[in-house]
């Protein structure tokens, strides 16, 4: 899908970020009713947040709002099938389409569950050694397609922690991205979360209100 194509996302052919000059595509053609919303978070969330991810996805789906996410272990995967099960449209960034000659994992998980699905990566194929230099890198494809990003739970990490290059790729790129208040005393989780916080990030209490603070 090239950057002139019609199929290429409207709100990333115009991000500040380096658009790819090529998007490559597995499954439905990215053709949008309605600007999609990013869903991003932990990849170790607690129970309350796996439900907060859940309820983000399903409340998306009703709406008729695809959901684009990295399809990574946890909080992205919780939200894809939240949406893809009451029949929502799951967008998956992943770093490529094919990892060391096989289709990427994520692809193939988001895939079981729904024929709604669309993934898509700025590469084609990659060997397994090159994944962690593309990892980073989509993140500007997921804030970037989206109107704005929900993150459900996230967990503060002194390094490796993907969840916060949302504050570069979201909020400094003029993104909306809401982060909701914590449903556990987990420390990491609130020190990730006052982390969004203070660096512009707008609250929401439940997954219903972070939805509508996403679409206003």
């Amino acid at each position: 899908v090239p950057l002139n194509s019609r199929e290429y996302p409207r709100l990333l052919s115009g991000y500040v970020y380096s658009p790819p000059v090529r998007l490559y595509r597995i499954g439905r053609p990215m053709f949008f009713d309605a600007d999609p919303v990013a869903v991003v978070g932990t990849r170790d969330p607690t129970e309350p947040g796996l439900s907060v991810a859940s309820a983000v996805g399903r409340l998306l789906a009703e709406r008729g709002v695809p959901l684009v996410t990295g399809l990574s272990r946890g909080v992205d995967i919780y939200a894809a099938h939240g949406a893809a099960s009451h029949g929502g449209w799951v967008v998956g960034v992943v770093p490529a389409l094919y990892v060391g000659g096989r289709l990427y994992d994520g692809i193939l998980n988001i895939l079981k569950v729904s024929d709604n699905v669309t993934a898509v990566a700025e590469h084609y194929s990659v060997s397994e050694k090159e994944v962690a230099n593309v990892l980073a890198a989509r993140n500007r494809i997921i804030a970037g397609m989206s109107r704005s990003v929900i993150i459900p739970e996230t967990r503060y990490r002194q390094s490796g922690w993907g969840t916060s290059y949302m504050v570069k790729y979201g909020i400094e790129a003029g993104r909306k991205v809401v982060v909701v208040k914590p449903q556990t005393d987990d420390e990491e989780v609130v020190r990730g979360f006052r982390y969004f916080v203070e660096r512009g990030a707008v609250v929401a209490s439940t997954p219903e209100e972070a939805v509508e603070l996403a679409l206003a």
